[in-house]
């Protein structure tokens, strides 16, 4: 399989970005006059930010590719489970484990237990939860 390296993408003094795989969109203060950057935060999601110099020089996020952080792949780290409380995201962990660091969610969870071979297990069901990239096929 080849990987496509000659993708190119622009982020113009308007505020308009597009790339030639066909993204396109605009900051929500399209115009000119304004110092914008594209960066790809520590959540992981892609923002485009704008320069406030009439706010103290605060810099705003414009744009987001995911606009519900809990669509941020590993927002609340491993094990972790990102819900909403009053439309801002909280993380929580599962029946059985704790937050690896109470200060920073992107530590993810931890278990209190200890696996052991040959010991029975028992599966918790968490309706509505979705783990980013485990898919378990059932067969009949």
């Amino acid at each position: 399989m080849a990987f496509n390296s000659t993708r190119l993408a622009s982020l113009d003094e308007r505020g308009r970005f597009s790339s030639s795989d066909g993204l396109r969109f605009e900051a929500s203060d399209v115009g000119p006059g304004v110092t914008r950057r594209l960066t790809l935060d520590y959540d992981g999601n892609l923002r485009a930010y704008s320069l406030d110099v009439a706010g103290g020089g605060t810099w705003r996020a414009t744009w987001a590719a995911i606009l519900w952080p809990c669509g941020v792949h590993g927002i609340c780290g491993r094990y972790g489970v990102c819900t909403y409380l009053l439309d801002e995201p909280a993380c929580a962990c599962p029946e059985g484990f704790v937050p690896a660091d109470p200060a920073d969610w992107s530590k993810g969870c931890r278990r209190l237990f200890d696996l052991r071979c040959g010991e029975d297990v028992r599966f918790a069901e968490l309706p509505n939860v979705d783990y980013w990239g485990v898919r378990l096929q059932i067969t009949g």
